[in-house]
């Protein structure tokens, strides 16, 4: 813990030092024991996999982080988002990979929006997701495409475009659709969505000018790419977007008011430029950070494997790791195996100020 400044301290909320040795000292005696566990013979698939998650969500990098926004408590912009109250329901469906990633959008949906959240796996979250999609099961839908690239698909499951929700579900619409949006890498999405009820219809958006709205404007407002593309790593096919862009484009279809729609998406910016501010990197979008808590200054943390790739000018298309979206991953599991986290090379803030 030496070398660790008091300003830097101030991007975890004004935490002493004691307080930070304290919680990964805890964190750390709670993942040996979860270990233990996962290496047992007796201890079934699904228990494995609720422990992966248990261990994710509280010993891993989301652990100094703003719960409710995945940032730094120095860089927490929750109360600056604009809170909104769709008309639809909105469960996100998250991968507990993505727990406590800076850029992640499902968090966004819960906290200004009011959508449920369940990370996968996680007993209690699946038990409670699975009751509400059975009590509302004839006005759920997952969001979801025939296929992440636009292939063709065997479409084993009732599909159904945006453009046909009012026509072929008035009723559902009228009462307030429950929308589904699963918050993972296309990768880890494909074995969750497998996890779901298989007679619940999928929803999806076409792109294009096939996209758009009966009044010609587009579900999804035409940028240079996603509102996240600035952070992410991967810099994918044009039209691919976040959980948050889908979930809106959805709901515009669904006749959700324009406010709503352009609030979320400015807390998505309010995000993206909150995440840039912790890289100490300029903003994208330009939305105030007077309210921000004092910048650290992490100029001698060991660099992330990301940053050593970047110095060194490697092009992108060279990097192992480009077709997945995290950022700075503490682990390396899709949980499709149910194997134990493994930590990787890479050294987050987080875990040098714990050195």
């Amino acid at each position: 813990m030496t070398g660790v400044t008091e300003h830097q301290l101030a991007a975890f909320g004004g935490l002493s030092l004691q307080d930070v040795k304290s919680k990964k000292e805890e964190a750390n005696a709670k993942r040996i024991k979860i270990q233990e566990k996962l290496k047992d013979p007796e201890v079934c698939t699904e228990e494995k996999h609720h422990l992966q998650a248990v261990m994710h969500m509280e010993t891993t990098r989301g652990l100094m982080l703003c719960p409710t926004c995945f940032l730094l408590p120095g860089n927490c912009c929750c109360k600056r988002w604009h809170h909104v109250a769709p008309q639809h329901r909105v469960c996100v469906y998250m991968h507990h990979n993505e727990w406590g990633r800076g850029i992640n959008s499902g968090i966004v949906l819960k906290t200004s929006a009011g959508a449920g959240l369940y990370v996968s796996g996680h007993r209690d979250m699946e038990a409670e997701l699975k009751s509400i999609l059975k009590a509302n099961e004839e006005r759920v839908f997952i969001l979801w495409p025939p296929d992440p690239e636009g292939r063709a698909s065997n479409r084993k499951y009732p599909f159904v475009s945006a453009h046909e929700l009012n026509a072929l579900y008035p009723e559902a619409v009228k009462e307030g659709i429950t929308i589904v949006a699963i918050d993972a890498t296309w990768k880890n999405a494909r074995a969750m969505v497998k996890r779901l009820p298989g007679n619940l219809k999928r929803v999806y958006i076409k792109g294009g000018a096939e996209g758009h709205l009966p009044d010609g404007t587009a579900s999804i407002p035409a940028t240079s790419g996603s509102l996240l593309r600035p952070v992410r790593k991967y810099k994918g096919f044009d039209g691919r977007v976040s959980t948050l862009e889908a979930v809106v484009g959805l709901l515009r279809f669904v006749g959700e008011s324009q406010d709503v729609c352009e609030k979320l998406l400015d807390n998505l910016k309010m995000k993206v430029d909150a995440v840039q501010i912790q890289k100490h990197l300029p903003a994208i979008y330009g939305t105030t950070t007077a309210s921000l808590g004092p910048q650290p200054d992490f100029s001698g943390a060991v660099p992330t494997r990301r940053n050593r790739m970047d110095a060194a000018g490697m092009p992108q298309g060279c990097r192992k790791d480009d077709d997945d979206d995290d950022d700075d991953k503490p682990i390396k599991d899709d949980n499709e195996d149910n194997k134990p986290i493994k930590e990787e090379e890479g050294v987050s803030v987080v875990e040098y100020l714990w050195r």
